[in-house]
């Protein structure tokens, strides 16, 4: 996973595919290489999820961070996302807390219609 520190530069910095609501799934091929390359596609694809503590002697403080760096990463990805649609799609995403929520409503509205 990329570094909170480094991780809205690292984001920022990369092109992203534009999807303009044609071609979906030729999108997605390469939006998931994108995310997999950045080591996010877990995000998309399962969600974020506040991490549990793996041990009694696990600090409050340590598992706070590791909520943090799991939420500023998603949001690095949803942003990636919000900046990969036209105008006229993001309406539909703007609402969108997560990624892969994001990512689960332009599925499963221009999914279908590709394979129309």
């Amino acid at each position: 996973m990329a570094s909170t520190s480094n991780s809205s530069t690292v984001y920022s910095n990369v092109k992203v595919p534009l999807f303009e609501g044609e071609n979906y799934d030729f999108w997605a091929v390469k939006m998931e290489t994108l995310f997999t390359s950045l080591d996010v596609l877990e995000f998309v694809r399962n969600g974020y999820e506040e991490p549990a503590p793996t041990e009694v002697e696990e600090s409050s403080q340590r598992l706070e961070e590791l909520k943090k760096k799991k939420k500023i990463t998603d949001a690095g990805v949803l942003r990636m996302i919000q900046r990969a649609v036209t105008i006229s799609i993001f309406p539909r995403i703007m609402r969108a807390k997560t990624s892969k929520e994001a990512w689960n409503i332009l599925q499963q509205e221009f999914e279908e219609d590709s394979k129309g």
